[in-house]
């Protein structure tokens, strides 16, 4: 059982296949578990299966979700899409519902922009020759405070300004228009597309971003 007062996180996990023989599988990084054993946090894993998925929520009634990175986004609406894209829409269903707090990184801005109607540019090098976002580390910036950062970036998929949902509110951006972080207008929401558990992330910023996440005021 959860400690009173110590925020409940529900955590995504990536696909994970056996690469010699056929058995479904998830994983999440251990740099995602070192990162996350730095704050007084419950996690619940949710496995990539809707029906499991279904009774965490419902039994535990996580404060916070986090929507982690890896596997293309497949869905094009809100009716499509592979089994991860179902899982993450029913957690975020769940989280409009409830009013949880949700923070996505890389994959999870992405979905979370498609779930509230906005699109993902499926190849960025196409789209934007000259602005490497695979395994790379690139200048952001943030209009609504003049403030620049450097991030780390591992997506070949991505959001453009014009994509955007409505609903959501784009703070970050790379040079290109590359939206590298969102957040809801009216839900305690947000994404950014860089990964803070790994190297080469805007430390600063996350901070900032991390503690208003992790507050708890449902």
């Amino acid at each position: 059982m959860a400690m009173k007062n110590r925020p409940t996180v529900l955590v995504s996990m990536r696909l994970a296949p056996a690469t010699n023989y056929r058995e479904e599988r998830d994983a999440i990084s251990h740099d995602w578990l070192t990162f996350l054993a730095r704050f007084d946090l419950t996690l619940i894993f949710a496995p990539n299966n809707s029906a499991v998925t279904s009774i965490l929520l419902r039994e535990l009634n996580p404060s916070h979700v986090l929507l982690t990175g890896g596997d293309n986004v497949a869905a094009t609406s809100a009716q499509s899409g592979s089994v991860r894209d179902e899982v993450e829409r029913q957690i975020l269903d769940y989280a409009v519902g409830n009013n949880a707090r949700v923070f996505g990184t890389c994959r999870g801005l992405q979905f979370t922009n498609v779930y509230f109607g906005g699109a993902v540019t499926k190849d960025l090098k196409a789209a934007i020759p000259g602005e490497m976002h695979v395994g790379e580390r690139h200048r952001i910036v943030l209009p609504d405070t003049d403030q620049t950062e450097t991030v780390n970036s591992f997506h070949d998929q991505g959001v453009m300004r014009h994509q955007v949902a409505a609903a959501l509110h784009p703070f970050a951006f790379s040079e290109q228009g590359v939206v590298e972080a969102v957040r809801h207008r009216d839900r305690p929401i947000l994404a950014v597309q860089w990964h803070p558990e790994r190297d080469g992330s805007a430390e600063k910023l996350d901070r900032e971003l991390l503690r208003a996440w992790l507050q708890d005021d449902r």
